[in-house]
């Protein structure tokens, strides 16, 4: 401390004065002190804390700007922790300098402390070195402080702000007290701008003024604020976190949390418990908070704690059942669901029997979903009580009625669950089956439509927003464009999947490969699935990926590993009697995976429950042609595998395929047939409709480009090369791994044709050997897939 003699010493001696703590002067000392500053008699440096309440330091500020320059010293930047560390003789690096940032808030004193403690501290012991030299700092610098600072700190440890009145109260000082005690606090080093103290000083304090002590002062500001309706929600928050104990503070975080952001949510009614809320009675909306913010393990312990309480009410039971058996549906066993529902039973489901008996649908147990309908309900008539029980009636009209009724319960029931209010964790959405079901009956149209309407309702990264967005990439692939559904693909974090959604990403990246005929690429997607092959269960839902996978694994030769997933999913549906909405999809690629075994007897089993389905949508149906038209191409592909078929049938068959969002199967339909054609009118007229079915206008070539060491380099296609067009093609198929026949069938060529273009290539290139060719082929850039060509 400076003192008056100290200013009468310097005065008149020529030299530099240097005064510090200038705030701690009393009256005589500081008018002095002005006296030498408006005199000019030595040259001063005063340095104080801002006291911007204290008039008689205003005056010393206003007297220096008069003969100087006042400086205000603030939180030190990134940059200036870097210099000061240099002056130290410290090098810091960019992620030390980060930690000693949001350790210290940029606080000089702290700052300096932290280097400080880096120099002399051991240098493999420096990751804790700043946080220890730190927190001895602070609680050097709180000793030294009064009993009424402290109490002011301690109001800054949860970020209320510093009210004039609210110190004045709590402190139990007067005004002028109350606003230097507030002034003081802002200039002591340990609060930062927004009256907020470092986190680094929060337990030394407590310690210093004791936990007691400290709860208490954040007890009496819970009174003021409830009394005069200023509390707020982050105030709360750090309230409950800090220790306090009130029922009102309770009541106020789940009142608050009832409308905010599900991961917000959650954590108010984690604070609420902690301030003494009724764990048993918040457990239910704790519970739904949690798994709709992503974090599956705490919801599930809730929810268990829940079945496992004797005094839980059937309201509460079926409200967790609820959520784990959205989080199980999520992680692809929606069988587990279905176990817990028939513990519950019909007598204690009330309002969540719609979901319950979805999911008994989706697994082919049809009696027990009815009777999950058919439970007498209680409970208000909400529109969420009412959504979820459109989206059990919806699965009931699938299976014994129409799939276009059933859609509607579902749009419907969407309009009822589209609110942020509504938002539940469902083990089926809607939005996802009401498009399940348009793909089912080969209406992209309405699928679109029904996505779309589905994704305006997410909140985007949900986990039904990923669900949705990886359907419209299956939607993408069935129209034809590849590069929008990989795309879709490419800006999905797949870490963040569970095995339902990801058994979909694998199904399409496999899919995508197979219509690129990539067999390298196809290999690799294949291989990605097995885990997921491994861990997921059968159901209606997964009925279309198993589908593509079940195609994959015979074109790789690993039929093996799917085959008791896809005789699950037969005997699935054989419990269901076959419904046309789900069934009619599966047993088409049956049929396509019969051709690709190249097994026409396997092929029939399936073309036969196809002509099944179609006469059952034709008895209970007006004009729906779906399966029809697929029981008609799969008598057509049999025709055609035996010799015996029709052109023209062929023809229209394709194109109807086609209609369906089926292109892709249409074309080959009509190359094979085109291979087996008996006269070349017919051959190259089949060739046509292959080849105007697989024309994909909205793709984009791809440069073609190939890495050599480290360098990469962009290649011509192969007009531009020593090859032709048709011979590009070829040779691209080729380094691919198909045969000849497999390169006739997507080229609409003949497989004999295939062959004299091969010779000519390797007379071309100067190959003695196929396995030299291929090597040729690779290094000139083939076997990249473009895919405005190769299907």
């Amino acid at each position: 401390m400076t003192t008056r003699s100290d200013i009468d010493t310097a005065e008149g001696s020529g030299t530099a004065v240097i005064i510090d703590d200038a705030h701690t002067l009393n009256d005589i000392d500081l008018a002095r002190l002005m006296d030498l500053v408006d005199r000019s008699a030595a040259s001063v440096i005063i340095a104080t804390e801002p006291r911007p309440h204290d008039l008689r330091l205003r005056e010393l500020a206003t007297a220096v700007a008069h003969h100087g320059r006042v400086f205000e010293l603030r939180s030190l930047a990134p940059a200036d922790v870097a210099a000061v560390g240099r002056q130290l003789g410290v090098p810091l690096s960019s992620e030390r300098i980060a930690k000693i940032i949001d350790l210290t808030s940029g606080v000089h004193g702290a700052v300096h402390a932290a280097i400080d403690g880096l120099r002399t501290i051991e240098r493999t012991d420096r990751d804790n070195a700043i946080t220890r030299s730190v927190s001895l700092w602070v609680s050097a610098l709180l000793k030294r402080q009064d009993s009424e600072l402290l109490s002011t700190l301690s109001l800054t440890a949860i970020g209320a702000g510093l009210e004039l009145a609210e110190v004045a109260e709590i402190v139990g000082v007067d005004d002028d007290v109350a606003q230097n005690l507030i002034d003081r606090a802002r200039a002591c080093g340990l609060v930062s701008d927004p009256d907020l103290l470092l986190p680094v000083a929060e337990e030394p304090l407590r310690t210093i003024i004791g936990s007691r002590r400290f709860i208490d002062i954040q007890h009496r500001l819970l009174n003021l604020r409830m009394e005069s309706g200023a509390l707020r929600q982050y105030t709360a928050m750090r309230l409950a976190r800090a220790g306090v104990r009130d029922a009102r503070l309770g009541e106020f975080l789940c009142a608050a949390a009832a409308s905010a952001e599900p991961s917000v949510a959650a954590q108010m009614y984690s604070a609420a418990v902690d301030a003494g809320a009724d764990s048993a009675r918040v457990a239910p909306r704790r519970c739904e908070a949690a798994a709709l913010s992503g974090d599956s393990r705490t919801a599930m312990t809730i929810a268990e704690a829940v079945l496992a309480r004797p005094e839980s009410s059937n309201a509460d039971l079926a409200s967790a059942v609820r959520v784990l058996a959205g989080i199980w549906a999520h992680r692809g066993v929606l069988r587990r669901g279905a176990d817990l529902y028939t513990w519950l039973g019909p007598e204690r489901i009330g309002v969540e029997a719609g979901a319950a008996a979805a999911v008994l649908f989706a697994l082919g147990e049809a009696k027990q979903a009815t009777a999950m309908l058919t439970a007498p309900q209680t409970g208000p008539p909400t529109d969420l009580a009412a959504g979820i029980a459109l989206v059990g009636s919806a699965l009931e009209q699938s299976i014994s009625g129409s799939s276009a009724a059933a859609i509607n319960s579902l749009a419907r029931s969407l309009s009822m669950l589209d609110s942020p209010a509504s938002a539940r964790v469902l083990p089926i959405s809607p939005g996802a089956v009401a498009v399940l079901l348009c793909l089912h009956s080969g209406d992209l149209a309405r699928a679109t439509a029904m996505l779309d309407r589905a994704i305006a309702a997410d909140r985007a990264g949900s986990r039904s927003w990923l669900q949705h967005k990886l359907l419209s990439a299956w939607i993408s692939m069935l129209g034809g464009d590849d590069d929008a559904a990989a795309s879709v693909l490419d800006e999905i974090d797949i870490a963040l999947l569970g095995n339902r959604d990801l058994l979909l990403a694998h199904a399409i990246q496999v899919g995508l490969a197979r219509r690129s005929g990539d067999v390298g690429a196809l290999t690799t997607a294949w291989q990605a699935s097995h885990r997921v092959l491994d861990e997921v269960s059968v159901d209606l839902f997964t009925l279309l990926p198993l589908g593509e996978l079940w195609l994959a694994a015979i074109r790789v030769d690993d039929e093996a590993r799917i085959a008791h997933l896809i005789y699950e999913a037969g005997q699935l549906l054989a419990r269901l009697d076959d419904p046309p909405a789900w069934a009619s999809t599966f047993h088409w690629y049956g049929v396509q995976a019969a051709l690709l075994s190249e097994d026409p007897a396997a092929l029939i089993p399936h073309a036969t429950a196809l002509k099944a389905a179609a006469q059952k949508r034709r008895a209970s149906v007006a004009n729906d042609q779906y399966a029809a038209a697929l029981a008609t191409a799969g008598r057509t592909w049999l025709h055609v595998l035996q010799g015996d078929f029709a052109p023209v049938e062929v023809e229209q068959c394709a194109r109807t395929l086609a209609t369906l969002g089926l292109s892709w199967d249409g074309a080959r339909l009509a190359s094979e047939a085109a291979l087996r054609a008996s006269n070349t009118a017919s051959a190259t007229a089949l060739l046509q409709v292959a080849r105007s079915l697989r024309q994909s206008p909205r793709r984009v070539p791809p440069t073609v480009r190939t890495e050599v060491g480290a360098a990469v380099r962009t290649l011509p296609t192969s007009s531009g090369g020593p090859l032709s067009d048709r011979e590009g093609e070829v040779a691209d198929l080729l380094v691919l791994g198909l045969t000849y026949r497999e390169v006739g069938s997507r080229l609409y060529i003949s497989a004999k044709t295939v062959e004299h273009h091969v010779a000519r290539i390797r007379r071309r290139l100067g190959a003695g050997s196929r396995s030299e060719l291929l090597s040729m082929l690779r290094a000139m850039g083939h076997g990249m897939p473009d895919r405005s060509q190769v299907v």
